[in-house]
């Protein structure tokens, strides 16, 4: 999420949205990745081996984040840590779209989080009965006809509420990172407190 306003202040103001989008779907196809691996970790060892994974990738994230990610000269020089706190409560009271945006992002971010979580169980039990790999991998739904049921409607709502909520954190971030240029770290940060 870090790199959003980043991605934001590097495009052109006519190509931020797109900028916004291709950073979000990376963020996205990330995610899934992760699902899958962390399905497969977990069907063949222990579910602890999923974390100890991750923290090894976290660690070549960072170091490859630190050698790509060219220097980017401070926006806000005489800022110290209280003022950025200060005015990001500032934000929060003083711009309706903000608000706006942060109210909308609450309710989405908990359905999308809720359907994510309560799939996984669902595909677990009855009447799918899908293993730990099974469940991991986004594109299981293709095995349809396991003992006659019906697994469509359910990949159609996944990449339904996928669709939605990346539309959706590109509208708000578009429009939140409007308000102020040499703000958008702070707004992104108000947005994914929210």
């Amino acid at each position: 999420m870090i790199l959003l306003p980043l991605a934001a202040d590097l495009a052109p103001p006519e190509s931020q949205a797109t900028a916004i989008s291709v950073v979000l779907a990376g963020l996205h196809f990330g995610i899934l990745i992760a699902r899958v691996l962390a399905g497969i970790v977990a069907e063949y060892t222990t579910w602890r081996a999923v974390y100890y994974l991750s923290v090894g990738v976290q660690y070549l994230v960072v170091l490859g984040t630190y050698l790509m990610i060219p220097d980017y000269p401070a926006k806000n020089k005489g800022l110290t840590y209280w003022d950025i706190l200060c005015s990001m409560a500032k934000f929060t009271v003083t711009e309706p779209t903000l608000v706006q945006g942060c109210l909308i992002c609450i309710p989405s971010m908990a359905c999308f989080t809720n359907f994510w979580v309560t799939l996984t169980f669902l595909l677990g039990g009855n009447p799918y009965n899908y293993s730990t790999i099974a469940v991991m991998l986004p594109f299981q739904a293709i095995q349809v006809g396991a003992g006659g049921v019906n697994i469509g409607p359910v990949i159609i709502t996944a990449f339904s509420i996928d669709i939605f909520r990346q539309l959706l954190q590109v509208a708000i971030s578009t429009s939140v990172f409007k308000i102020a240029g040499n703000a958008r770290a702070r707004l992104n940060a108000v947005l994914v407190i929210s």
